[in-house]
């Protein structure tokens, strides 16, 4: 592994596409899937695939969360939801993802809010990085009662957080 912060994150088989997961941090959870012939059973959690979606919400939004904080905005609420389009054929790895930011702050400052989030997705998301590797990514911001439009800068191939300037491990 390459010079830096290392983590890790054992998965154990539970049954059928059932993995239970225990992160560095202690916390376990359960990833499940579909197999041919399984199409009815219940989910016991989500796919991977949903799952690396969810990441990149989660890590954003912690940006998000510090920095507003940060820049004396109060929170009063923030939604983000993250769709991905995925490739037909095998490893059908995401090609295009698109995040919907809905932020409510007191006080409102659109400035302040666009900044927050021009830096996480294109400066110190490291989950919104490791997707913008290989899809094209995208976002919305819907912030009072305006919409902005915007695209996550390609990420180069350096694998250096440092060059990027991003921190953290979300």
């Amino acid at each position: 592994m390459a010079e830096g912060a290392s983590m890790r994150s054992i998965s154990t088989w539970q049954q059928d596409a059932v993995f239970e997961h225990v992160a560095d941090s202690g916390v376990s959870y359960r990833t499940d899937a579909v197999l041919p012939g399984d199409e009815e059973h219940e989910r016991l959690g989500p796919t991977p695939m949903e799952l690396l979606l969810g990441s990149v919400g989660g890590c954003t939004g912690v940006d998000l969360a510090g920095m507003l904080r940060k820049m004396r905005l109060s929170l009063r609420a923030l939604r983000i939801e993250v769709n991905g389009e995925r490739q037909t054929d095998p490893p059908r790895i995401f090609r295009r993802i698109h995040l919907l930011y809905e932020i409510d702050t007191d006080p409102i400052d659109a400035r302040r809010v666009m900044r927050a989030v021009e830096l996480s997705a294109a400066k110190y998301c490291s989950a919104t990085a490791t997707v913008a590797r290989t899809a094209e990514v995208t976002y919305t911001v819907r912030y009072d009662g305006a919409e902005y439009e915007r695209v996550v800068p390609s990420v180069s191939s350096d694998p250096s957080p440092a060059k990027r300037g991003m921190t953290g491990d979300r």
